[in-house]
């Protein structure tokens, strides 16, 4: 399961359910939480990206 499907499937429950203050705040730190992780993986993705193209271009040159 991906990040953005599991934000998804916790935010499609705080609009069918009634939570507590606290269950709220919760399912919200959760989706914060899983945001900030599908940011971090992007983030490596483009780095991950940017070393090889700076590899490709070394040996070009």
């Amino acid at each position: 399961m991906e990040y953005k499907d599991a934000i998804e499937i916790l935010m499609k429950m705080i609009r069918k359910y009634s939570f507590s203050a606290n269950e709220n705040e919760a399912v919200m730190k959760a989706i914060g939480t899983l945001d900030w992780g599908a940011l971090a993986k992007n983030r490596q993705k483009q780095y991950i990206q940017a070393k090889k193209e700076k590899k490709k271009k070394e040996t070009n040159i």
